[in-house]
């Protein structure tokens, strides 16, 4: 080492002593008898709580006093929050403390405001809201909105990933125009879907009675006079003029199904005198042909009806005055 550095470094340790003394001497020794004599002035164990007395470095002196910036014996953060504060450590869960901020003095408390560890938003919704991505699929999440916490699960009223009408329709509905015929669509409420499936119980378009009759049923009314109508239960599709006969002014006429009395089907006739008698003891009686129409027939019957008495005899249909009989050649009136 030359000479000039030697010089050069005791310059600066002079320099750094005189610096030394001068800032122990001159600064900080008037701070140090102010202290000491603001200290000497109060006397513990006088029984007066002098100034710079407290509870804490005075007991005998002084009672804790909550407000003077001293966390003294008794106080705490709980009584007084003003002077002490919580104290990580101490095995209390002070205010302003949690298990997030501290959890050597505290447990998770649900209900604090605070999203604790142990706590997520299913066991604890008030303090946590859903995160997707920590592992666990919470209240409000589902496959659509976090597929990497969630699974499809049936039953909580979402279609999500994965599931349709097939397996899952609690929670899907089916949806027209998506190529597929799903349970509860059909060719009738989904064409695009759907091709008509006799036996699915549904009549679909292009289906009727005559090619499905399991999905359809006749129709009244259609125009079409299909299986299991006829005249008597669907007159207005399976229409007949001469459904039926029945007696009208004595004559038989047909009727249509709407009971429409159409023309003549039979004439029954008129009743009429016969020339025909005969005689029942001295009363003389003529045949008549009773002719009509009941019960949807034409009839016709005789009846023998008295015409008059013999006054005196009646024979062979005839009134006659009295019998004569010829014996021998005479003739004998009785």
């Amino acid at each position: 080492m030359n000479k000039k550095i030697k010089i050069y470094y005791l310059v600066l340790l002079v320099f750094i002593i005189f610096w030394l003394i001068w800032f122990f001497y001159i600064i900080k020794k008037p701070v140090l008898a102010k202290k000491s004599i603001t200290l000497s002035s109060a006397t513990c164990g006088n029984g007066v709580c002098e100034p710079g007395e407290n509870a804490l470095n005075c007991s005998f002196d002084c009672e804790p006093t909550c407000g003077n910036g001293v966390c003294e014996p008794g106080e705490n953060v709980f009584n007084c929050s003003f002077d002490c504060k919580s104290v990580c450590g101490n095995g209390v869960c002070e205010p302003g403390e949690n298990a997030l901020n501290c959890s050597f003095d505290c447990e998770p408390t649900c209900g604090n405001g605070v999203c604790e560890p142990g706590e997520n938003a299913n066991n604890c919704s008030l303090d946590c809201k859903p995160t997707c991505g920590n592992g666990v699929c919470e209240s409000g999440e589902n496959t659509l909105n976090c597929s990497t916490d969630c699974k499809p699960i049936c039953g909580n009223g979402v279609c999500e990933p994965g599931e349709n009408v097939f397996i899952c329709s609690f929670d899907c509905k089916p949806v027209c125009g998506n190529g597929v015929c799903e349970d509860g669509e059909n060719a009738l409420n989904c064409s695009f879907d759907c091709e008509p499936t006799c036996g699915n119980g549904v009549c679909e378009p292009g289906e009727n009675v005559f090619n499905c009759s399991f999905d359809c049923k006749a129709t009244c009314g259609n125009g079409v006079c299909e299986p299991g109508e006829n005249p008597s239960n669907c007159c207005v599709d399976c229409y007949e003029a001469h459904y039926e006969k029945k007696c009208a002014y004595n004559d038989l006429y047909w009727y249509d199904c709407n009971n429409v009395r159409q023309e003549k089907a039979e004439e029954c006739g008129d009743s009429y005198w016969t020339d025909e008698y005969k005689c029942l003891g001295n009363l003389l009686q003529r045949k008549w042909i009773n002719k009509g129409c009941s019960l949807s027939q034409c009839y016709q019957s005789e009846e023998w009806k008295d015409d008059h008495y013999c006054s005196n005899y009646c024979k062979d249909g005839k009134c006659i005055s009295k019998p004569e009989v010829t014996t021998k050649g005479v003739v004998i009136t009785y």
